[in-house]
């Protein structure tokens, strides 16, 4: 292995959700003809794709999506208060015992949902969803496979590039949703000026996401990324 080779390794290792130095390196491997370069490539697709699968599905009408996908999973988001009614529907659902359902119930946390049930088709999810109706709970069909990592960890919204030059104004827009103080948002703006995207929000989940795309769809471009 060349010093070249070495040093693209130790960008990745020392950064490994940097994707432009997982491209640098395809590219210059797929150049010398080495499979590796699609590799990487396969590899990175792999990852990205749930996260913007989970993003479109906020974006494209429901109806529609429930309409071309294949199989569901029964998805639970939040518990809410109603703790007790939840453990039940689970129970129900997923024909477990009494712990596992509670464990289950348990292990919720935002940006953390939990799979109830797996591979259905869509008649027999749907009527899965409905005995959570009156629980309070949080529960959503998504297409089989998509709940898992990495989307399951959150959603990382990155700021790559500002459209506008008012600078100011863009400060105030990242202080308000990324909730940072003065000076972290000035420095976030400085950052993606000089040509290095910054994190706005980590470890949302896909609804918030696309709200902040939409906020920033006059003033910047954003990226998504799994946390």
């Amino acid at each position: 292995m060349d010093d070249v080779e070495q040093r693209f390794l130790a960008a990745i290792q020392a950064n490994p959700g940097d994707r432009e130095a997982r491209e640098v390196y395809a590219d210059w491997l797929e150049e010398r003809g080495d499979e590796r370069g699609e590799y990487l490539r396969l590899e990175a697709q792999l990852h990205s794709i749930p996260v913007r699968l989970a993003v479109l599905r906020i974006k494209i009408d429901r109806d529609w999506i429930k309409q071309v996908e294949r199989r569901f999973d029964v998805v639970l988001v939040t518990s809410g208060e109603n703790k007790i009614g939840v453990i039940k529907s689970v129970r129900e659902a997923a024909k477990i015992g009494l712990r596992d359902a509670k464990d289950l119930v348990d292990a919720v946390r935002p940006g953390e949902p939990r799979v109830v049930c797996s591979d259905l088709d869509y008649g027999v999810a749907t009527r899965i969803l409905a005995l959570f109706k009156d629980t309070g709970a949080a529960v959503e069909l998504v297409s089989h496979g998509s709940a898992i990592a990495p989307v399951s960890r959150g959603i990382t919204v990155t700021l790559t590039e500002l459209l506008t030059d008012d600078k100011l104004a863009a400060i105030a827009l990242v202080r308000e949703v990324a909730g940072l103080g003065l000076k972290q948002a000035k420095d976030l703006v400085d950052t993606v000026l000089a040509g290095t995207p910054g994190a706005l929000v980590t470890g949302v989940d896909p609804r918030r996401a696309v709200e902040v795309e939409k906020r920033f769809a006059t003033v910047g471009r954003v990226a998504f990324s799994s946390t």
